[in-house]
Protein backbone atom coordinates (compact mmCIF):
# COMPACT_ATOMS: atom_id res chain seq x y z
CA UNK A 1 0.00 0.00 0.00
CA UNK A 2 1.36 3.36 -1.23
CA UNK A 3 1.23 6.78 0.73
CA UNK A 4 -1.26 8.97 -0.64
CA UNK A 5 0.88 11.79 1.12
CA UNK A 6 3.53 10.97 -1.21
CA UNK A 7 1.88 11.56 -4.52
CA UNK A 8 1.46 15.41 -5.15
CA UNK A 9 0.67 15.55 -8.86
CA UNK A 10 -1.40 13.45 -11.00
CA UNK A 11 -1.78 12.76 -14.54
CA UNK A 12 -5.37 14.23 -15.78
CA UNK A 13 -7.20 13.18 -18.92
CA UNK A 14 -9.46 16.37 -19.55
CA UNK A 15 -12.51 14.24 -20.94
CA UNK A 16 -12.12 11.51 -18.71
CA UNK A 17 -12.87 13.90 -15.73
CA UNK A 18 -15.44 15.55 -17.18
CA UNK A 19 -17.85 12.30 -16.61
CA UNK A 20 -17.18 13.31 -12.54
CA UNK A 21 -16.03 12.19 -9.32
CA UNK A 22 -15.85 8.73 -9.83
CA UNK A 23 -13.36 9.80 -12.77
CA UNK A 24 -10.96 11.74 -9.93
CA UNK A 25 -11.25 8.14 -7.88
CA UNK A 26 -9.79 5.99 -10.98
CA UNK A 27 -7.30 9.02 -11.62
CA UNK A 28 -5.99 8.81 -8.05
CA UNK A 29 -5.67 5.38 -7.99
CA UNK A 30 -3.56 5.28 -11.17
CA UNK A 31 -1.72 7.88 -9.69
CA UNK A 32 -1.19 5.46 -6.50
CA UNK A 33 0.23 2.60 -9.00
CA UNK A 34 3.47 3.81 -10.31
CA UNK A 35 4.54 0.16 -11.11
CA UNK A 36 1.87 -0.12 -13.29
CA UNK A 37 0.35 -3.65 -11.90
CA UNK A 38 -3.45 -2.21 -12.09
CA UNK A 39 -4.41 -3.69 -8.68
CA UNK A 40 -4.30 -0.68 -6.17
CA UNK A 41 -5.33 -1.31 -2.19
CA UNK A 42 -6.08 1.94 -0.21
CA UNK A 43 -7.99 3.10 2.57
CA UNK A 44 -10.94 4.56 2.54
CA UNK A 45 -10.36 7.75 4.58
CA UNK A 46 -7.49 8.56 2.37
CA UNK A 47 -9.87 8.31 -0.80
CA UNK A 48 -12.26 10.53 1.14
CA UNK A 49 -9.57 12.85 2.67
CA UNK A 50 -8.12 13.58 -1.31
CA UNK A 51 -11.26 13.96 -3.27
CA UNK A 52 -13.14 15.97 0.03
CA UNK A 53 -16.11 13.95 0.17
CA UNK A 54 -17.57 10.93 2.90
CA UNK A 55 -16.84 6.97 3.00
CA UNK A 56 -20.84 6.50 1.78
CA UNK A 57 -19.51 8.66 -1.57
CA UNK A 58 -16.06 6.93 -2.07
CA UNK A 59 -18.25 3.46 -1.80
CA UNK A 60 -20.48 4.89 -4.27
CA UNK A 61 -18.05 6.00 -6.88
CA UNK A 62 -16.77 2.52 -6.32
CA UNK A 63 -20.12 1.01 -7.30
CA UNK A 64 -20.58 3.33 -10.22
CA UNK A 65 -17.02 2.62 -11.62
CA UNK A 66 -17.29 -0.87 -11.67
CA UNK A 67 -20.49 -0.91 -13.53
CA UNK A 68 -18.96 1.47 -15.95
CA UNK A 69 -15.69 -0.28 -16.73
CA UNK A 70 -13.42 1.52 -14.92
CA UNK A 71 -12.58 -1.05 -12.18
CA UNK A 72 -12.50 -4.35 -13.03
CA UNK A 73 -12.85 -5.74 -9.79
CA UNK A 74 -13.71 -4.06 -6.15
CA UNK A 75 -12.95 -6.19 -2.46
CA UNK A 76 -13.97 -4.71 0.55
CA UNK A 77 -10.93 -6.26 2.52
CA UNK A 78 -12.48 -4.69 5.83
CA UNK A 79 -11.85 -2.29 8.46
CA UNK A 80 -11.85 0.22 5.40
CA UNK A 81 -9.74 -0.87 3.46
CA UNK A 82 -10.03 -1.48 -0.62
CA UNK A 83 -8.29 -3.60 -3.40
CA UNK A 84 -9.34 -2.81 -6.63
CA UNK A 85 -8.33 -3.71 -10.18
CA UNK A 86 -8.25 -0.65 -12.68
CA UNK A 87 -9.23 -0.99 -16.13
CA UNK A 88 -6.80 0.76 -18.50
CA UNK A 89 -7.11 3.92 -19.86
CA UNK A 90 -7.92 3.21 -23.66
CA UNK A 91 -10.03 0.17 -22.38
CA UNK A 92 -12.37 3.04 -20.29
CA UNK A 93 -12.13 5.14 -23.04
CA UNK A 94 -13.55 3.12 -25.09
CA UNK A 95 -16.31 1.79 -22.90
CA UNK A 96 -17.27 5.46 -22.77
CA UNK A 97 -17.92 5.89 -26.72
CA UNK A 98 -15.08 8.23 -26.80
CA UNK A 99 -12.97 8.57 -30.15
CA UNK A 100 -10.20 10.28 -28.29
CA UNK A 101 -8.97 10.72 -24.94
CA UNK A 102 -8.30 14.98 -25.22
CA UNK A 103 -5.65 17.02 -23.71
CA UNK A 104 -3.67 15.92 -21.22
CA UNK A 105 -1.94 17.58 -17.85
CA UNK A 106 0.01 17.53 -14.64
CA UNK A 107 -1.97 18.88 -12.25
CA UNK A 108 -1.74 19.22 -8.46
CA UNK A 109 -3.98 16.06 -6.34
CA UNK A 110 -5.94 18.62 -4.39
CA UNK A 111 -7.42 19.59 -7.95
CA UNK A 112 -9.07 16.06 -8.41
CA UNK A 113 -12.12 17.31 -5.72
CA UNK A 114 -13.24 19.58 -8.67
CA UNK A 115 -12.90 16.97 -12.23
CA UNK A 116 -15.38 19.00 -13.95
CA UNK A 117 -13.22 22.12 -13.30
CA UNK A 118 -10.03 20.73 -13.67
CA UNK A 119 -10.87 19.43 -17.00
CA UNK A 120 -11.86 22.98 -18.31
CA UNK A 121 -8.62 24.52 -17.18
CA UNK A 122 -7.13 21.57 -19.51
CA UNK A 123 -8.56 22.66 -22.11
CA UNK A 124 -8.72 26.15 -21.93
CA UNK A 125 -4.64 25.44 -21.69
CA UNK A 126 -4.34 23.29 -24.39
CA UNK A 127 -6.30 25.36 -27.16
CA UNK A 128 -4.55 28.34 -26.12
CA UNK A 129 -1.26 27.01 -26.99
CA UNK A 130 -2.48 25.49 -30.26
CA UNK A 131 -3.55 29.13 -31.02
CA UNK A 132 -0.01 29.92 -30.15
CA UNK A 133 1.65 27.60 -32.12
CA UNK A 134 -0.76 27.99 -35.24
CA UNK A 135 0.13 31.49 -34.91
CA UNK A 136 3.90 30.96 -34.85
CA UNK A 137 3.40 28.86 -38.08
CA UNK A 138 1.81 31.19 -39.61
CA UNK A 139 4.80 33.91 -38.42
CA UNK A 140 6.99 31.32 -39.88
CA UNK A 141 5.69 30.81 -43.16
CA UNK A 142 5.51 34.84 -43.66
CA UNK A 143 9.43 34.42 -43.03
CA UNK A 144 9.12 37.07 -40.16
CA UNK A 145 12.34 37.36 -38.05
CA UNK A 146 11.04 37.50 -34.38
CA UNK A 147 8.36 34.41 -35.02
CA UNK A 148 7.98 33.56 -31.38
CA UNK A 149 4.37 35.02 -30.18
CA UNK A 150 5.00 35.84 -26.02
CA UNK A 151 3.92 33.24 -23.66
CA UNK A 152 1.18 34.14 -21.09
CA UNK A 153 3.37 33.72 -18.38
CA UNK A 154 6.08 36.30 -19.97
CA UNK A 155 3.29 38.82 -20.61
CA UNK A 156 1.50 38.58 -17.43
CA UNK A 157 4.95 38.54 -15.36
CA UNK A 158 5.74 42.05 -16.97
CA UNK A 159 2.77 43.24 -16.00
CA UNK A 160 3.17 42.45 -12.33
CA UNK A 161 0.46 39.68 -11.54
CA UNK A 162 2.96 37.71 -9.69
CA UNK A 163 3.21 34.92 -12.26
CA UNK A 164 5.98 32.87 -12.65
CA UNK A 165 7.24 33.21 -16.67
CA UNK A 166 7.19 29.48 -18.48
CA UNK A 167 10.01 28.07 -18.86
CA UNK A 168 9.28 27.16 -22.55
CA UNK A 169 9.26 30.44 -22.85
CA UNK A 170 13.01 31.12 -21.91
CA UNK A 171 15.02 33.33 -24.04
CA UNK A 172 17.28 31.27 -26.73
CA UNK A 173 20.13 32.76 -28.83
CA UNK A 174 21.05 36.18 -30.09
CA UNK A 175 17.50 37.40 -30.80
CA UNK A 176 16.05 36.92 -27.11
CA UNK A 177 16.97 41.31 -26.13
CA UNK A 178 15.09 41.86 -29.09
CA UNK A 179 11.91 39.88 -28.65
CA UNK A 180 11.94 41.19 -25.30
CA UNK A 181 12.03 44.68 -26.73
CA UNK A 182 9.30 43.91 -29.26
CA UNK A 183 7.31 42.49 -26.48
CA UNK A 184 7.43 45.63 -24.54
CA UNK A 185 7.06 48.19 -27.52
CA UNK A 186 4.38 45.65 -28.47
CA UNK A 187 2.19 45.74 -25.10
CA UNK A 188 0.50 48.90 -24.24
CA UNK A 189 -1.34 48.59 -21.30
CA UNK A 190 -3.77 46.63 -18.87
CA UNK A 191 -7.02 47.50 -17.85
CA UNK A 192 -9.80 45.58 -15.39
CA UNK A 193 -10.79 43.70 -18.30
CA UNK A 194 -8.44 44.23 -21.32
CA UNK A 195 -5.12 43.52 -22.23
CA UNK A 196 -3.80 46.98 -24.69
CA UNK A 197 -2.20 45.78 -27.67
CA UNK A 198 -0.42 47.47 -30.69
CA UNK A 199 -1.36 45.80 -34.25
CA UNK A 200 2.25 44.59 -34.52
CA UNK A 201 1.50 42.37 -31.85
CA UNK A 202 0.98 38.55 -32.50
CA UNK A 203 -2.16 37.95 -30.82
CA UNK A 204 -3.26 34.54 -29.76
CA UNK A 205 -5.51 32.98 -27.04
CA UNK A 206 -8.30 31.01 -26.43
CA UNK A 207 -12.58 31.98 -26.34
CA UNK A 208 -14.76 30.34 -23.71
CA UNK A 209 -16.97 29.32 -26.74
CA UNK A 210 -14.40 26.91 -28.13
CA UNK A 211 -13.63 25.49 -25.04
CA UNK A 212 -17.79 24.87 -24.57
CA UNK A 213 -17.74 23.27 -27.80
CA UNK A 214 -14.76 20.92 -26.69
CA UNK A 215 -16.46 19.61 -23.98
CA UNK A 216 -19.57 19.95 -25.00
CA UNK A 217 -21.09 22.53 -22.58
CA UNK A 218 -22.86 25.28 -22.77
CA UNK A 219 -21.25 29.00 -22.62
CA UNK A 220 -22.82 30.03 -18.91
CA UNK A 221 -21.39 26.66 -18.01
CA UNK A 222 -17.76 27.68 -18.75
CA UNK A 223 -18.34 30.74 -17.35
CA UNK A 224 -19.50 29.76 -13.99
CA UNK A 225 -16.11 27.44 -14.03
CA UNK A 226 -14.12 30.25 -14.77
CA UNK A 227 -15.51 32.64 -12.51
CA UNK A 228 -13.02 33.98 -10.20
CA UNK A 229 -15.51 34.27 -6.98
CA UNK A 230 -16.56 30.84 -7.56
CA UNK A 231 -13.49 29.30 -7.58
CA UNK A 232 -12.43 31.26 -4.53
CA UNK A 233 -15.33 29.63 -2.43
CA UNK A 234 -14.48 26.28 -3.49
CA UNK A 235 -10.88 26.93 -2.74
CA UNK A 236 -9.69 26.62 -6.38
CA UNK A 237 -6.84 28.78 -7.61
CA UNK A 238 -8.05 31.75 -9.66
CA UNK A 239 -7.07 32.54 -13.73
CA UNK A 240 -5.35 35.13 -14.54
CA UNK A 241 -7.50 36.51 -17.42
CA UNK A 242 -7.45 39.12 -20.04
CA UNK A 243 -9.14 40.08 -23.29
CA UNK A 244 -6.88 41.12 -25.96
CA UNK A 245 -7.88 44.51 -27.18
CA UNK A 246 -6.00 45.50 -30.26
CA UNK A 247 -5.47 48.62 -31.66
CA UNK A 248 -6.84 49.78 -34.95
CA UNK A 249 -6.06 52.86 -36.67
CA UNK A 250 -8.82 54.22 -38.57
CA UNK A 251 -7.99 55.72 -42.18
CA UNK A 252 -6.13 59.00 -42.78
CA UNK A 253 -8.53 61.90 -42.15
CA UNK A 254 -11.04 60.23 -40.38
CA UNK A 255 -11.85 60.77 -36.56
CA UNK A 256 -12.20 57.57 -34.38
CA UNK A 257 -15.79 57.99 -33.37
CA UNK A 258 -16.54 59.27 -36.88
CA UNK A 259 -14.90 56.09 -38.50
CA UNK A 260 -16.91 53.80 -35.47
CA UNK A 261 -19.94 55.12 -36.67
CA UNK A 262 -19.46 54.28 -40.16
CA UNK A 263 -18.72 50.35 -39.28
CA UNK A 264 -21.70 50.20 -37.48
CA UNK A 265 -24.14 52.18 -39.62
CA UNK A 266 -22.55 49.55 -42.43
CA UNK A 267 -23.28 46.66 -40.39
CA UNK A 268 -26.95 47.02 -40.82
CA UNK A 269 -27.05 46.43 -44.03
CA UNK A 270 -24.83 42.87 -43.97
CA UNK A 271 -26.89 39.75 -44.01
CA UNK A 272 -23.81 37.81 -43.12
CA UNK A 273 -24.15 37.77 -39.12
CA UNK A 274 -20.13 36.83 -39.13
CA UNK A 275 -19.69 39.94 -40.72
CA UNK A 276 -21.79 41.89 -38.34
CA UNK A 277 -20.12 40.42 -35.54
CA UNK A 278 -16.69 40.69 -36.33
CA UNK A 279 -18.19 44.96 -37.03
CA UNK A 280 -19.37 44.59 -33.21
CA UNK A 281 -15.98 43.99 -31.98
CA UNK A 282 -14.71 47.29 -32.43
CA UNK A 283 -15.31 49.87 -29.30
CA UNK A 284 -13.70 53.25 -28.47
CA UNK A 285 -11.78 53.72 -25.11
CA UNK A 286 -9.68 56.62 -24.56
CA UNK A 287 -9.95 57.97 -27.77
CA UNK A 288 -8.67 55.29 -29.37
CA UNK A 289 -10.29 52.82 -31.95
CA UNK A 290 -9.97 48.93 -30.58
CA UNK A 291 -10.68 45.21 -32.14
CA UNK A 292 -11.69 43.15 -29.03
CA UNK A 293 -10.25 39.51 -30.07
CA UNK A 294 -9.59 36.03 -27.78
CA UNK A 295 -8.98 35.99 -23.91
CA UNK A 296 -5.56 35.21 -22.61
CA UNK A 297 -5.29 32.89 -19.85
CA UNK A 298 -2.83 31.88 -17.59
CA UNK A 299 -3.34 28.92 -14.96
CA UNK A 300 -0.26 28.62 -13.25
CA UNK A 301 -0.71 25.26 -11.51
CA UNK A 302 -0.92 22.68 -14.40
CA UNK A 303 1.43 21.74 -16.88
CA UNK A 304 0.39 20.17 -20.37
CA UNK A 305 2.32 16.87 -21.73
CA UNK A 306 3.35 16.63 -25.16
CA UNK A 307 0.38 17.16 -26.87
CA UNK A 308 0.79 15.61 -30.32
CA UNK A 309 2.76 12.48 -29.57
CA UNK A 310 0.02 11.02 -26.78
CA UNK A 311 -3.27 11.73 -28.81
CA UNK A 312 -1.31 9.57 -32.01
CA UNK A 313 -0.20 7.06 -29.16
CA UNK A 314 -3.71 6.53 -27.71
CA UNK A 315 -5.76 7.48 -31.07
CA UNK A 316 -3.78 4.50 -32.59
CA UNK A 317 -4.30 2.25 -29.46
CA UNK A 318 -8.02 2.95 -29.85
CA UNK A 319 -8.18 2.25 -33.49
CA UNK A 320 -6.57 -1.09 -32.60
CA UNK A 321 -8.93 -1.93 -30.13
CA UNK A 322 -12.26 -0.70 -32.18
CA UNK A 323 -11.05 -3.35 -34.92
CA UNK A 324 -10.16 -6.34 -32.11
CA UNK A 325 -13.16 -5.97 -31.35
CA UNK A 326 -15.16 -6.68 -34.65
CA UNK A 327 -15.50 -10.45 -34.85
CA UNK A 328 -14.42 -11.63 -31.82
CA UNK A 329 -16.90 -14.02 -29.43
CA UNK A 330 -17.48 -13.04 -26.27
CA UNK A 331 -15.79 -14.75 -23.24
CA UNK A 332 -18.13 -17.03 -21.97
CA UNK A 333 -19.27 -17.79 -25.58
CA UNK A 334 -22.96 -16.78 -24.73
CA UNK A 335 -23.06 -13.51 -26.91
CA UNK A 336 -21.41 -11.72 -29.51
CA UNK A 337 -18.95 -9.34 -28.74
CA UNK A 338 -20.69 -6.51 -30.21
CA UNK A 339 -23.27 -7.25 -27.51
CA UNK A 340 -20.81 -7.42 -24.24
CA UNK A 341 -18.91 -4.32 -24.50
CA UNK A 342 -15.31 -4.18 -23.59
CA UNK A 343 -15.45 -7.19 -22.17
CA UNK A 344 -15.35 -9.26 -25.32
CA UNK A 345 -12.26 -8.81 -25.71
CA UNK A 346 -9.78 -11.12 -23.87
CA UNK A 347 -7.01 -8.16 -22.11
CA UNK A 348 -3.43 -9.76 -20.98
CA UNK A 349 -3.04 -9.68 -17.31
CA UNK A 350 -0.54 -10.75 -14.98
CA UNK A 351 -0.57 -13.89 -12.62
CA UNK A 352 -1.48 -11.98 -9.74
CA UNK A 353 -4.17 -10.01 -11.76
CA UNK A 354 -5.57 -12.80 -12.77
CA UNK A 355 -5.56 -15.06 -9.73
CA UNK A 356 -7.58 -12.19 -7.86
CA UNK A 357 -10.17 -11.66 -11.40
CA UNK A 358 -10.87 -15.42 -10.26
CA UNK A 359 -11.57 -15.27 -7.15
CA UNK A 360 -13.91 -12.54 -6.90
Amino acid sequence: MIDPRSISEVKAWAYLLERGLHASLWTWLKACDPNGSGIVTFRLSDAAQELKRTHQSIRRYLKRGKAEHWFRAVENLGRGQYRVVLSSLYTVAKALGFRELGPCALAPVDRLAHPKILATDIVTEDQQEASRHAKKQELKAKKIRNNHPPDAGRIFAKLRFGARPSSTSSPRGTGASSRGSQENSSIIGSGDHCLFVSEKFPTYGCSQATVATKLGKSLSTIKRRQNGDQRCKQNIPAILKRQIAQKVNPPQGIATDQHLANLQQSAKFMDWAPAQTEIQRHFVCRGQLWYARNNLYLIQDITLKRRRHIRKFWRKKMDSLSHAMNGISCINGSRPAAECGTSGRRIATSPQTAEFLNTN
